[in-house]
């Protein structure tokens, strides 16, 4: 099954170290450890190294020459650099940190699982910060004025059919696909449902089989050219109108926790040209956008299931809240009720005192007219 084209893994160098990194976390990145300052240099002139270490057994001068030899020679892919020998003279390195070259700064040696971490993470530094040079909402990106439309569209939905339908009308603009569906995964379930927001209906398959049920599951992107040929692929779920010829691409939407939402997925005819990079990366970005909107959604779903089940006193302690209260928040999330009407104690005396003041005020007035009448009568 083939995924996203990924760059090959990158080197991680480390130098000054008391013992060697351990390799846990970077499955299929080449370690590298130098001795001294020197074959650290040559390492970097050798290797494609990504993550660059300078440990506490460093000199300051040492660890500067590397990091300007990082500068100069490697300005355009710079490895992420961890600087663990600033001692007591970290402004001695706030060049390089202006610079964006180093990626974390200690005064001197951290616990092991902490280096771990920061290697892990500067690992992927450098594409994350590729991918957000390659903003598709940029004035000159491609279909930038659609995808604006979309994040500005898509908060406003109201149900995961409206959501849905919105994401698959923007696919077929930016991507040409001769289908597009958006799938609502429910764990608990094991099933994921469609909408066809034309016709307003819904169909639910088993999350068990299919192309889009393995992104589902795994939460993996799935990229194929030609969809029959993998034993994953279930028509009914993944191409119910083409044939198994046809070239295919899939992208979780990630909800809460990091657990799958929902699927993104677009099939085009095997004669058509494969999907590009760009329109890979198209498809990424918009399934980041809709992750919020469908995780308030299936929050807010739940939310009304669980007022539903207090109305009903289905839960031993579905007295805590009023039932007129429950009855209210149990409506449509996008329609107002009625005003709850209650009447405090003081309502009732309160009436009466103000209706006597209004008659009061009705009888004064009828008093004073007259005299005004007269006050100028004999002004005349």
């Amino acid at each position: 099954m083939e995924s996203w084209v990924q760059p090959p893994p990158r080197s991680v160098l480390s130098v000054g170290l008391s013992q060697p990194l351990e390799s846990a976390g970077l499955e299929g990145v080449r370690m590298v450890h130098a001795e001294n300052a020197p074959e650290a240099l040559r390492t970097l002139v050798e290797e494609d190294v990504g993550v660059l270490v300078l440990g506490p057994r460093l000199a300051s001068r040492e660890a500067l020459a590397i990091l300007a030899h990082c500068a100069s020679e490697l300005p355009v892919d710079p490895p992420a650099v961890v600087v663990l020998c600033a001692c007591a003279e970290p402004e001695l390195f706030q060049r390089f940190i202006d610079e964006g070259l180093i990626f974390y700064l200690a005064r001197g040696e951290i616990k092991p699982e902490q280096l771990r971490s920061l290697v892990v993470c500067g690992a992927s530094h450098l594409p994350a910060k590729t991918k957000r040079e390659q903003d598709p909402l940029s004035g000159s990106a491609p279909y930038a004025d659609r995808l604006l439309d979309l994040c500005v569209r898509l908060p406003m939905q109201k149900d995961v059919s409206n959501a849905g339908g919105l994401l698959a009308e923007t696919v077929r603009d930016v991507i040409q696909a001769a289908y597009v569906q958006c799938l609502v995964y429910d764990p608990d379930e094991a099933t994921l449902t469609s909408t066809d927001a034309e016709e307003g209906r819904e169909w639910s398959y088993s999350a068990a089989s299919g192309l889009a049920a393995f992104v589902a599951r795994t939460g993996k992107p799935v990229h194929l050219d030609r969809v029959g040929a993998d034993p994953c692929y279930d028509s009914d779920i993944d191409n119910p109108q083409g044939t198994d010829s046809a070239r295919f691409i899939a992208q979780p939407i990630v909800g809460s926790g990091g657990l799958p939402a929902g699927v993104i997925l677009a099939v085009r005819s095997g004669e058509s040209a494969p999907f590009s990079v760009e329109e890979l990366r198209l498809l990424e970005f918009i399934a980041e956008c809709a992750a919020p909107t469908f995780g308030q959604i299936l929050l807010q779903n739940r939310v009304q299931a669980a007022l539903t089940g207090r109305a009903a006193g289905a839960e031993s302690n579905s007295g805590v809240f009023r039932q007129e209260a429950l009855e209210y928040h149990i409506r449509s999330w996008d329609q107002q009720g009625d005003v709850l009407k209650t009447l405090p104690p003081w309502l009732r005396s309160a009436y009466w005192a103000v209706l006597a003041l209004v008659l009061v005020g009705l009888i004064g007035l009828a008093w004073f007219i007259p005299g005004v009448r007269n006050l100028f009568g004999k002004v005349n």
